[in-house]
């Protein structure tokens, strides 16, 4: 399960790795605004396309999904740390780092809780019905936490009532992650907004410089 997990992951993973490269390059020329704008309307359509994936999607659509939310990962990360770093005083750059790992893992953390709550909220409703009576109430409330329990239990059950009881799971399951897809689309577009609206297109400092450098007309 783990290796088939680590397979389906290569298209994000890969697209990752090219783009993380392919940013710094592309920011250079045309500044890290246009970077993360790309890579922020690239993480709201990946995340849309996966808000359409049901239990019956075939893997190319996902694929293609993680593989635009790799990408985007890898535009906007770096270069949005770039970003942060390159406006502190080089005697700050330490302690801005430090800070932006920290609101990172912060918002990770509380993303994770939030999240989690909707995605378990639309599972526990959605297979809720289908959950047998005559298990044993700790059974039940597994099946309710999570579909690795309602698949042991399929197991068990008689096949149409096991094969009810998966099909719901996997249903209810797919129903949570495209919940919380749509969320997450919407504040990757609100994102997007708000990195159009206030980044500016180059960094001050360099566009300083380059003025400076310019020759003057006689």
């Amino acid at each position: 399960m783990a290796f088939s997990t680590g397979l389906h992951l290569l298209p994000l993973i890969l697209s990752l790795v090219v783009a993380a490269r392919l940013g710094g390059n592309i920011a250079e020329r045309s500044g890290p605004k246009a970077v993360i704008t790309v890579g922020m309307i690239m993480w709201t359509i990946g995340l849309l396309v996966l808000a359409q994936v049901d239990s019956d999607t075939d893997f190319s659509v996902t694929g293609s999904a993680l593989a635009l939310m790799g990408a985007a990962l890898g535009f906007t990360m770096p270069t949005t740390l770039d970003v942060i770093l390159s406006s502190l005083p080089t005697e700050h750059v330490g302690a801005g780092s430090a800070l932006a790992n920290s609101m990172r893992q912060i918002g990770a953390s509380i993303g994770v809780a939030a999240l989690g709550s909707t995605l378990n909220t639309v599972y526990r409703n959605g297979v809720d019905p289908d959950v047998p009576a005559q298990l044993p109430a700790a059974t039940q409330d597994a099946i309710r936490d999570n579909v690795a329990a309602a698949a042991k239990a399929a197991d068990i059950l008689p096949t149409a009532q096991g094969r009810t009881l998966l099909e719901s799971a996997q249903e209810a399951f797919v129903s949570g992650m495209s919940a919380v897809a749509l969320i997450c689309a919407a504040l990757a577009a609100l994102t997007t907004i708000l990195v159009i609206t206030l980044l500016p297109a180059r960094d001050t400092e360099t566009a300083t410089l380059i003025v400076a450098d310019a020759p003057t007309s006689a």
